[in-house]
């Protein structure tokens, strides 16, 4: 046998054979308007019930309505590998992407009918997170991120000062990370404090706006040290060069970095958008107006910014009270 034929046989015996995942995840790959984390939620989940399936010794084809009920039930007794059951957002995201690839599946005449199409997600309450830090917390975590200077070591400077720049971008603005790694400096006007926001969650657009010292941080960046600071190999023509996912990676490692020697537990990204609405509404604005500026499509997402906290409550209540705490005798 000739050495191009033996390296042709090699070739056809190391190409595995694609399966409805791989064409699943191509499908996920080249959909628009499809964030990475919602890409990797749903890879996460589809591994998941794959891995039910096979538990079970069923196929595809053998998914119907009752096997569907069956595993959201498996879904709400399963316990993670610390003991606690997975919380309702989490079956849901498990569902949502059973959900997804049943739909595909359909599409792809693999099944006839999605089983998963008449079964009803758990009732979400939605909550603030915890980790949301008060106006003078952030205050100070904002400054400890300008101190990027003491960092040790060139690389390390330039992380925790991109950081810096992108913390006090969302902060000012309440865009979420996969829109702040989108924006194109033709998206930022500098003279009317204007960022434009091209298709947000939902391909929606909207208009942003920059605080004077949001500002003053993004125009240096832009002007001056955004070459200087670039990657290597970087995406072209995006402000920050870099895939939502790395964006993501690198910028809550740095978070943690710091919010860890402030004792501040749970800090990402997503911190700065739900602080940008949470002090928004502590300040006095109309929920109208955040909604508005949040890019919400529903008022609903909007409004869990209204439940306060335990002492927000007991503040009120020594500031308000006739028989308040305090007075003294005349």
């Amino acid at each position: 046998m000739s050495s191009s034929k033996r390296r042709e046989r090699a070739g056809k015996n190391n190409r595995k054979e694609k399966t409805v995942y791989d064409y699943f995840e191509e499908y996920l790959q080249n959909r628009k308007r499809t964030g990475y984390r919602d890409i990797r939620k749903q890879k996460i989940a589809i591994k998941n019930l794959i891995l039910y399936l096979e538990q079970m010794s069923l196929s595809i084809n053998e998914l119907h309505y009752k096997q569907a009920i069956d595993y959201k039930l498996h879904l709400i007794e399963k316990k993670k590998k610390d003991g606690t059951p997975y919380s309702t957002s989490g079956v849901n995201t498990y569902l949502k992407g059973a959900l997804s690839f049943c739909s595909f599946l359909k599409k792809k005449s693999v099944i006839l009918t999605n089983p998963f199409k008449e079964t009803k997600l758990l009732r979400e309450e939605n909550k603030l997170p915890r980790s949301i830090l008060k106006e003078a917390e952030m205050d100070t975590f904002l400054f400890h991120l300008a101190c990027y200077e003491e960092q040790s070591g060139l690389l390390n400077k330039i992380r925790r000062y991109r950081t810096h720049v992108i913390a006090e971008l969302m902060y000012a603005t309440g865009m979420r990370i996969a829109e702040v790694a989108q924006l194109k400096k033709e998206d930022i006007d500098f003279t009317n404090s204007v960022v434009t926001i091209r298709e947000g969650k939902g391909g929606s657009s909207r208009q942003a706006f920059l605080n004077d010292y949001a500002k003053e941080v993004l125009y240096l960046y832009v002007t001056e040290m955004k070459e200087l600071t670039d990657y290597p190999v970087n995406r072209k023509g995006y402000l920050f060069g870099m895939t939502i996912g790395s964006l993501t990676h690198i910028l809550n490692r740095e978070l943690k970095q710091v919010g860890k020697k402030m004792g501040f537990t749970r800090i990402t990204s997503h911190m700065f958008r739900h602080a940008f609405g949470y002090h928004l509404l502590r300040a006095g604005c109309n929920i109208r107006h955040i909604q508005h500026l949040m890019g919400h499509k529903k008022i609903k997402n909007t409004e869990v910014y209204t439940k306060v906290e335990k002492e927000d409550l007991l503040r009120i209540l020594e500031t308000y009270h006739p028989r308040r705490m305090g007075r003294k005798c005349k």
